[in-house]
């Protein structure tokens, strides 16, 4: 029903507001010959038209929203001559239509003049965007990219969600992009309705844009680095969604229609009154009306602004720009923080690099201040079409080659974020690989007819992007890369790549494993790393041997169940030459340890139990108890309490009874458990030693 009413509401603003039908336009009294000439439309009941094109091979193809029933389809001919017959179908050639089943075949469509063609059509399975412009043409469109357009008419159809149909008057319409604007058949839009609207079940906005994509073989780029970006903890991220996009009748191809990077309500909502959205862009910067260059050399423009001085407020972006720069060069981590929100920054440089979008480098990266209080933030991430395989191979890195990143990843308080970040949010750079196979289904009957349309499969473009023989190929080259950049992309090979001498670490999946590499540029017969817990330093720290992997780095894992704690770890890099002064130190932090609490019935026995100081100084429960933590606090709660047994430097229970004389006249000298729980729950906070290592 709801589909009904859309249609007739359609069809009654047509009436009132057209200017004469597309089909009356497209008529030509030129001679040429029929075949050559003829343009094939179907026309929807509200009087939306949809024009074939012509494939490299000369077929008339006839690319539909997925509304359109090719079982038994009426097809109009516009062609000089008129049409004598269609093969399978049934041809009038008083009108020049044609109807019968499309579905699965090519038509043989005949003139009066004895030419013929090759008619094929198909039908989308994706969201159809018909947008009919009053008295502009595409041609119109494209002598000027920033010329405005009035919009009659756009009409939005989701085969599988009629929620999202909409029939909508009025609007503005006009390009966008920069190089892709100049090289591309296949061009960038912006569309402008009158009030808020909600597409595809986005946020609702005035203003949304249309993607091409024309550089991306596989059509698929910027939509998996914006869904994987929106995992991580920035203010907003662009939603996007695919469409198949028809202009005046004409089809376009398969589009990306995207939330517009711009400061408002449900977009980067900025408070302050005063907020600024600026471009850094080394390449078309010149062309906007307010840039600045900063203290490297650098160029931010102008992009959006909320106040009523853009100017003033632009300048205090600037000004704070300036204060970032200083604070890099000055080496002071807390002056930087202080300017910047490193979160931000952290999860921009994390999506950039995953991807290798070595245009984040030079242009269209996005940074914003909500007002001169506020600190610099990165975001919102844009502009994937040139990045993962058409770049390099999944082991190369450099888009923190950005002079502002160049010097943030020296800090290790910077790398401590990245590392924090990409093990909570990682999983979605790294699932790109099945996301594309996921997109591979959705897409594939657009994308074979937006190749159709633009023949560029098995060319080298303008900006040089190769692309290859098929879309099934250049998307298996993607897929091998996304899953070798998935193995092997690593925060440390980044950041390590500014030093000489590197401490890395990589907490696993759970936060069970610490794995410690060590790069150093002098030799070495050997390495120990030595780990010690911040919030237990009385605990005895880890050593451990390291070895020699197959890129030259010292390496060793560490059992983070070991210490039972959480928090910030100390790790140490000795050589072999000396166990005194160590070739370098880091730190590292945890949120957690797996069972790091060693609760059992609301006592936590952390204080008087360490798994690894129980296993090594009781051999003989080792023997039977192995290394497995849980069963070793097992055995210590329900055996070793009782025995006893010292489970932790930290609490000796023999010496705690001898030293604490009103203990022992409560407990007496065989209830052992009684003084572990003590200590637990009273004596470490009354400040009793519980162990002759720690007495005053």
């Amino acid at each position: 029903m709801k589909r009904l009413l859309f249609m007739i509401a359609a069809a009654l603003l047509l009436i009132v507001s057209f200017p004469g039908t597309v089909l009356a336009s497209a008529e030509t009294d030129s001679p040429a010959p029929a075949a050559d000439e003829a343009v094939f439309s179907c026309v929807r009941n509200n009087g939306d038209s949809f024009h074939s094109f012509r494939s490299a091979d000369g077929t008339a193809v006839l690319f539909l929203p997925a509304d359109f029933d090719l079982a038994d389809l009426t097809v109009r001919c516009l062609a000089p001559e008129k049409t004598v017959s269609a093969s399978g179908c049934t041809a009038n050639s008083g009108s020049g239509t044609i109807r019968g089943d499309f579905r699965g075949k090519a038509v043989t469509v005949s003139f009066a003049d004895g030419s013929s063609v090759l008619l094929v059509a198909e039908s989308s399975t994706l969201p159809s965007l018909a947008i009919t412009l009053d008295g502009s043409t595409l041609d119109d469109v494209h002598a000027d990219k920033d010329s405005r357009h009035t919009v009659a008419f756009s009409t939005l159809y989701d085969p599988k969600n009629e929620d999202n149909d909409l029939a909508v008057h009025g609007g503005e319409f006009k390009g966008r992009g920069n190089s892709s604007w100049v090289y591309y058949d296949k061009k960038g839009y912006q569309i402008r309705f009158e009030t808020e609207t909600s597409l595809l079940g986005m946020e609702p906005a005035r203003k949304w844009v249309l993607l091409a994509g024309a550089s991306d073989a596989t059509l698929m780029r910027t939509k998996l680095a914006l869904d994987a970006a929106a995992a991580f903890p920035m203010l907003f991220t662009p939603q996007a969604e695919y469409a198949d996009l028809w202009i005046n009748g004409d089809y376009r191809g398969l589009y990306l229609i995207t939330e517009k990077p711009e400061i408002g309500k449900g977009r980067l909502d900025l408070t302050s009154g005063h907020g600024v959205l600026a471009e850094f862009d080394n390449a078309f910067y010149s062309g906007e009306s307010d840039w600045f260059t900063d203290d490297y050399g650098q160029h931010f423009a102008l992009k959006d602004a909320q106040g009523a001085d853009p100017d003033a407020d632009f300048d205090e972006f600037e000004n704070k720009v300036a204060e970032f720069y200083r604070a890099l060069s000055a080496k002071d981590w807390a002056e930087v923080s202080r300017v910047i929100d490193p979160e931000s920054f952290a999860s921009m440089l994390l999506v950039n690099e995953f991807f290798s979008n070595r245009e984040s480098a030079t242009t269209s990266f996005f940074w914003y201040l909500d007002g001169s209080e506020g600190k610099l933030s990165a975001g919102p991430a844009w502009d994937f079409d040139t990045c993962m395989a058409d770049e390099n191979n999944p082991t190369d890195y450099y888009v923190f080659q950005n002079k502002y990143y160049k010097y943030l990843v020296d800090f290790d308080e910077f790398e401590d974020i990245l590392q924090r970040q990409y093990r909570e949010y990682g999983d979605a750079l790294k699932s790109a690989a099945a996301s594309q196979d996921a997109l591979r289904l959705r897409i594939s009957s657009s994308a074979a007819a937006n190749f159709m349309r633009y023949n560029v499969l098995g060319t080298t473009d303008a900006k040089k992007h190769v692309f290859r023989d098929t879309w099934e190929e250049n998307l298996a080259v993607q897929r091998d890369w996304l899953a070798g950049r998935a193995e092997h992309f690593s925060v440390g090979a980044f950041c390590g790549k500014r030093r000489t001498s590197y401490l890395e670490t990589l907490i696993s999946s759970g936060n069970r494993y610490a794995d410690l590499y060590l790069r150093y540029p002098r030799s070495t017969s050997g390495v120990t790393f030595r780990v010690s817990a911040g919030n237990l330093p009385e605990d005895e720290p880890i050593t451990c041997k390291a070895e020699r992997d197959e890129f030259g780095r010292w390496h060793a894992r560490i059992d983070l169940l070991d210490f039972c704690v959480d928090g910030v770890f100390t790790v140490e890099a000795f050589s072999a030459a000396s166990s005194s002064t160590p070739l370098t130190t880091r730190t590292f932090e945890i949120s957690y340890v797996p069972a790091m609490d060693y609760t059992c019935y609301g006592v936590n026995y952390r204080p008087v139990f360490n798994p690894l100081y129980y296993r090594t100084h009781n051999e003989d429960v080792a023997a039977i108890c192995g290394d497995d933590p849980r069963v070793l606090f097992r055995h210590f709660r329900l055996y070793g309490m009782a025995e006893g047994r010292r489970g932790s430097l930290l609490f000796d229970p023999a010496y705690y009874m001898a030293e604490n004389a009103d203990l022992r006249s409560r407990y007496g000298s065989s209830n052992f458990p009684a003084y572990y729980l003590h200590y637990i729950e009273r004596g470490r906070a009354e400040g009793r030693a519980g162990a002759a290592e720690f007495a005053n």
